[in-house]
């Protein structure tokens, strides 16, 4: 058994470089595009065009970096923590304030 735990460990740690390694190289690479596409003079590269198209691209790789982070974080608990029990709602002594213009509309009426 816990040798399949081992090899499991090890190709998800596998599995974990090379996503992490393509999106960085992602990244890094639409950082430089966007600085070459923004220091080029306006004549030649439009910088409106370069953020219309470089701005959804740097969110989804972004996107991709938390949710990996955040599969991590599900994967790691397993799902193993004890359910805690909320306490059951006690009445209050007191009237709310609603219960009281409830309670003189209903003498009015």
């Amino acid at each position: 058994m816990e040798k399949i735990e081992l090899e499991r460990a090890r190709l998800i740690n596998w599995i974990l470089r090379i996503v992490i390694t393509i999106l960085s190289t992602i990244l890094v690479a639409v950082v430089l595009v966007l600085l070459v596409g923004i220091f080029l003079p306006n004549d030649q590269i439009d910088n409106k065009d370069i953020l219309s198209i470089i701005n959804p691209a740097f969110n989804t790789i972004i996107g991709a970096f938390v949710g990996l982070l955040a599969g991590l974080t599900v994967s790691k608990s397993g799902g193993e923590q004890p359910k805690q029990e909320l306490p059951a709602p006690q009445p209050s002594a007191q009237p709310q304030p609603i219960q009281q213009l409830v309670e003189e509309v209903e003498e009015e009426f």
